[in-house]
């Protein structure tokens, strides 16, 4: 039984252990490229999970270690030799070792999955507490597995302790057990027995109702110096060291990102819009920006109302280069330079110049006062334009 639990042993278990922060490390590596600087490092969520992944690995060592003591117990004394439990703890060496492999590699598909999305979008992936969703599943699926490691060790534990119990005779009496619920449950509460209550019970009295001197239970006193331990340090992070952003800082930071993101979307967004796909903008803000660009712009040539001067008028039903909101923003972005007028697609964006054709649209049939006669030819268009809702 001496060779039983040999492959706990420390070079090997190092070993695994080296491999599994070899492929962490190749992946942090590779994550670098996509996490933005000290990200990782002031975040709070991946530090709770990192802590957990190194107490379950230390309270892995440590249950492996106790397996490892257990199995070289000489049992020559006892009166029956139990049987050698059949733990494969190769198997759980070996599954450790390919899972961390494993983890390494899927980490690596999975950033270079995060840099094409990030590459064929500005908007950034949905992030978890701040963590990207590779980093984040991988340590879930780390604490998981090592979780499951710990289960199956004090299964094997057990089994051990329940076959000396056995060899030595204290199956029926003392016997040895990993874990007392009962006892467990005692230390926690500390409740007094109701047979000892006797003992502390005090004077008062109301209606016959006795009270009873109970200490504080554990659970709640260790809980409530919890609470102390984390208040100092929210205190020093937060205010004395300020290392930590506060709620307004926090919400300052997610309004400056949601505007960077939204001012990305609409440059691409606008990068899209061209003379063949435009719409017809009809939103109350469209149309309010729409007409800002063209008071800004077009007015000096078409008056305030559009009702013409140097240029056309442009609220009758007569264009000369087509009339419907493509016509419209072909001829702003290219401009009619044979008559004078520039092409805009050096000074607008597609967005707004799409906000300025819709506000023109829009213009049809105001009959404003000291209108210029209709120039060009009656446009009429045969099927209704898209809008954009």
């Amino acid at each position: 039984m001496n060779n039983q639990f040999n492959l706990f042993s420390g070079k090997k278990f190092l070993t695994a252990l080296l491999l599994g922060l070899l492929n962490i490390n190749l992946y942090a590596a590779e994550a670098e490229k996509t996490v933005q600087e000290n990200v990782i490092v002031t975040n709070n969520l991946f530090w709770i999970l990192l802590i957990i992944i190194l107490l379950l690995l230390f309270f892995i060592t440590s249950l492996s270690n106790a397996l490892k003591n257990l199995s070289q117990i000489n049992l020559k004394d006892y009166k029956e030799k139990p049987s050698k439990p059949k733990v494969q703890t190769n198997v759980i060496i070996g599954v450790i070792a390919f899972a961390a492999t494993f983890m390494g590699n899927f980490s690596l598909k999975a950033q270079e999955t995060v840099e094409a999305e990030a590459s064929s979008s500005f908007l950034s992936p949905k992030m978890y507490g701040g963590l990207s969703p590779d980093i984040f599943w991988i340590m879930i699926i780390a604490i998981v597995f090592e979780l499951i490691v710990v289960f199956i060790l004090i299964g094997a534990i057990q089994k051990m302790l329940s076959m000396l119990n056995e060899a030595s005779g204290l199956a029926q009496e003392k016997s040895i057990s990993v874990f007392n619920f009962s006892r467990l449950s005692a230390s926690i509460n500390d409740a007094v027995p109701i047979e000892s209550e006797q003992e502390i019970m005090t004077d008062h009295e109301y209606d016959g109702i006795r009270e009873l001197d109970n200490n504080l239970p554990p659970w709640w006193k260790y809980g409530f110096y919890l609470t102390i331990v984390v208040s100092i340090v929210y205190l020093l992070s937060y205010h004395v060291f300020q290392t930590s952003p506060l709620q307004l800082e926090e919400y300052q930071r997610e309004m400056d990102i949601a505007a960077l993101e939204k001012e990305a979307y609409l440059k691409s967004e606008a990068g899209n819009i061209n003379e063949n796909n435009v719409t017809l903008v009809t939103t109350a803000d469209g149309i309010n920006s729409g007409k800002n660009i063209y008071k800004d712009n077009c007015a000096a040539c078409h008056g305030q109302a559009g009702e013409g001067t140097v240029g056309p008028n442009l609220t009758d039903e007569y264009w000369l280069h087509g009339g419907g909101v493509k016509n419209i923003f072909k001829t702003i972005k290219y401009g009619v330079p044979a008559k004078g007028m520039i092409a805009w697609q050096a000074q607008l964006t597609p967005v707004q110049i799409q906000q300025v054709s819709s506000f023109i649209v829009s213009l049809k049939g105001t009959n404003p006062p000291g209108a210029k006669e209709p120039q060009g030819d009656l446009f009429k268009e045969d099927d209704l334009p898209q809008t954009e809702k």
